[in-house]
């Protein structure tokens, strides 16, 4: 079994043998009761089939109360990663943004695939906030859609994409601040004017140290390892 513990699932990152899988799952209902009872963090959790959109992902619980969100992974031009955590139907435009954060209108892209294994930690379909948890991901900055707040509840993946959690901002931001992360959340279909007189607004936000993806061939045979585990 190749599995690692994490907030309401499973995901790569270790090897396990059956006893400690089995062990494992018991720290892990240890850790759910640790999230519901000791820190108060409220949120229900489904089950379903991997999914890989919005869309898809509405077919299996969109029956259920709350609203969906989207989440982009991106990196800039000097390897600092972010995670755009928005309501499905917010417009975000990557120009605008990239310059509200000082970093010049093509500043921001998508980030590489082999990212999500090497810091998030997830698999393709999968950017979630939760990703946070891991070590590998402490530089990734998180920006947050205001809208959450206007919100009963709303929907995330875990670290998995074949489960959903739901859960308010306000038990979201508990989960952030046991990690020590400072919820930040933004308009971000705000297009303020940025210039000589009008600084960047959100150039705070920037991550202060960078991240370095593995060679070509680590890579490889990260992702490789993680293919093998996904199919066994």
């Amino acid at each position: 079994m190749y599995a690692k513990r994490a907030f309401g699932h499973w995901h790569v990152g270790e090897v396990m043998d059956e006893g400690e899988f089995c062990e494992a799952r018991e720290d892990l209902a240890a850790l759910e009761k640790n999230y519901k009872e000791e820190l108060q963090i409220g949120f229900s959790q489904y089950d379903h089939p991997v999914v890989l959109s919005v869309e898809a992902q509405a077919k299996y619980v969109g029956h259920m109360k709350g609203a969906w969100s989207k989440n982009l992974f991106l990196k800039d031009k000097k390897h600092r990663f972010y995670i755009v955590s928005a309501l499905a139907d917010t417009k975000v435009d990557l120009k605008v943004l990239s310059q509200r954060l000082g970093l010049g209108k093509g500043g921001l892209r998508m980030a590489p695939e082999e990212a999500l294994a090497e810091i998030l930690q997830v698999p393709l379909g999968c950017v979630t906030p939760f990703a946070l948890v891991n070590e590998s991901a402490r530089h990734v900055s998180l920006l947050l859609d205001q809208g959450f707040n206007t919100k009963e509840c709303c929907f995330f993946h875990p670290l998995s994409n074949d489960m959903s959690i739901s859960l308010n901002a306000h038990d979201l931001d508990k989960f952030l601040k046991s990690i020590g992360k400072d919820p930040a959340y933004v308009d971000l279909e705000s297009n303020p004017s940025v210039g000589k007189d009008q600084p960047p607004d959100l150039v705070a936000l920037v991550p202060s140290g960078t991240t370095v993806l593995p060679e070509p061939a680590e890579i490889t045979a990260s992702c490789k390892a993680w293919t093998k585990a996904m199919s066994s």
